[in-house]
């Protein structure tokens, strides 16, 4: 509710006690003392506007982890929990074992679902799909660490982290993505 609405629902109810109490014949010592409580009341309503302003302006930054292994010859796809407020990639770091040799594929989604499928790409958007020509990163023995901004304007998506082993070995996954979440006042459902 905006600030002007509350402001005019308080001063309303206020002026509405204060006619009840001039109408009843209270004397000036309960309408002074009245009139400190109302003060103090409106100076209360005051901060709380303020606190409630300043809380809803700020987001936070959470990361997601997401742990595994994937079978030799296999894809395998790991899936955050929902997350119900929008959101904004922020950063993406993958670390790759020793000996993965450039054969394990990591792609990154935002879904509508929580479906994790094992021989096919998940459902959703690769993020890694805007400019560059892959839509995968790969490695060996590094780390690959890097900023990816995505806006996500609508509440109730996932992440996922889709493998893909081109290897004849079992390889591990390592991933956390770095989200932005925004307060609850932009939350938009569909």
């Amino acid at each position: 509710m905006e600030e002007k609405y509350i402001r005019a629902i308080i001063a309303a109810l206020g002026l509405i006690i204060c006619g009840i109490l001039l109408a009843k014949g209270f004397d000036g010592e309960v309408k002074a003392f009245f009139g400190f409580i109302l003060g103090y009341y409106f100076h209360s309503t005051e901060k709380l506007i303020k606190v409630v302003k300043q809380n809803a302006q700020k987001s936070r930054l959470v990361t997601a982890s997401f742990h595994g292994t994937v079978a030799a010859h296999s894809r395998i796809t790991l899936v955050s929990n929902k997350i119900d407020l929008p959101f904004s990639t922020k950063r993406i770091r993958a670390a790759f074992a020793p000996g993965t040799d450039r054969l394990l594929r990591l792609s990154f989604w935002i879904s509508p679902d929580p479906s994790a499928p094992t021989t096919d790409y998940p459902t959703g958007a690769n993020i890694l799909t805007q400019l560059g020509p892959q839509h995968y990163i790969v490695g060996d023995d590094n780390t690959v660490d890097f900023q990816h901004e995505i806006g996500v304007e609508v509440a109730g998506k996932y992440l996922k982290v889709h493998a893909e082993n081109l290897d004849t070995e079992v390889h591990t996954i390592d991933v956390q993505i770095t989200v932005e979440i925004f307060p609850w006042e932009k939350v938009e459902k569909k």
